[in-house]
């Protein structure tokens, strides 16, 4: 069950190297473990096909966070309507965004985060 979704954005297109691209909003956090007690993930929904994409979720004190504390194992290739998941750690920096890489730089992705029920 999803009690609430918070929106990261669009990712519009992705850089032309392996460097991190990253959705258009950064979060300020109001606690370092603001998802601590819930279960928490970033959503990534591929709004065009994508090939060699992986997903990442960057948080540090800086307003524009570079600091991966969450990534895919691996790069996947998605159609449009696939989806990949990460959970949110539970100790973070002041800011959080969401980004990551692809091979396709004319792909596009909708970020959000969704939180559900409290963590056992």
């Amino acid at each position: 069950m999803i009690s609430a979704q918070l929106n990261f954005g669009k990712i519009s297109a992705f850089a032309a190297s392996s460097a991190a691209t990253y959705a258009e909003n950064t979060m300020k956090l109001d606690h370092e473990d603001q998802f601590s007690g819930v279960s928490a993930k970033v959503v990534f929904v591929a709004t065009s096909a994508v090939t060699g994409f992986k997903a990442a979720i960057y948080s540090d004190d800086a307003e524009s966070p570079t600091t991966i504390v969450a990534q895919a194992p691996k790069a996947v290739t998605l159609a449009k309507g696939d989806i990949v998941e990460l959970s949110i750690p539970k100790k973070l920096g002041k800011f959080m965004r969401a980004g990551g890489s692809a091979s396709s730089t004319s792909a596009t992705m909708e970020v959000s985060i969704e939180m559900g029920e409290p963590r056992p």
